[in-house]
């Protein structure tokens, strides 16, 4: 058996354990809080105590994380050149791996409202501004399996904003220079 003041000071080594070793739940309740099913067990900061987060469960094959109200929940960070995030799929099936940028309001998606965007921002000294930019918005109103959308895309000329250089319309027509094309490329 471990002791409850090993597991409290996390010096448990190797012959502490064996193969049909168990820690019962009452060794672990005092320094573990939030221990609910699925949840993320992350150091809370103070001395010998985890938190499983209500915002961060894992079920074994999808990790969720409930954002709240933060801006980017998900910061890949690196001092490496070269840095690429990988979705990867590994099967023999023809099927595509993807990224997908999801958008649901309380009620249907809302006419000339965004469903996302892809930004590409570089540091100018004090903030990051956006180089380039490629946007899709609901161009006229989703309906039962209706989901109009157009995409837009910008370039920065050197400045604190990106301008929009083409659009391509939910009906196909591509605009270059403007924003309101009426041919299938203007």
């Amino acid at each position: 058996a471990i002791a409850k003041s090993k597991l409290a000071s996390l010096d448990i080594v190797n012959a502490d354990v064996n193969a049909s070793a168990a820690i019962a739940k009452s060794k672990i309740e005092d320094f573990v809080s939030g221990n609910t099913n699925n949840r993320v067990l992350t150091a809370s900061g103070t001395a010998n105590s985890l938190v499983g987060e209500s915002t961060l469960t894992f079920d074994g094959n999808q990790l969720y994380i409930n954002c709240g109200n933060y801006d980017y929940p998900i910061v890949i960070n690196s001092v490496q050149s070269s840095v690429r995030a990988v979705i990867r799929q590994t099967n023999d099936a023809n099927a595509n791996s993807g990224l997908a940028i999801q958008k649901k309001h309380s009620t249907l998606h809302p006419a000339n409202y965004w469903y996302g965007d892809i930004s590409f921002e570089g540091w100018d000294g004090d903030q990051y501004r956006r180089a380039g930019l490629i946007e899709c918005v609901a161009e006229g109103t989703p309906a039962d399996d209706n989901m109009p959308g157009g995409l837009r895309f910008s370039t920065n000329p050197g400045q604190a904003t990106p301008a929009e250089r083409l659009r391509i319309t939910k009906d196909g027509k591509v605009g270059i220079g403007t924003t309101s094309p009426t041919n299938s490329l203007d």
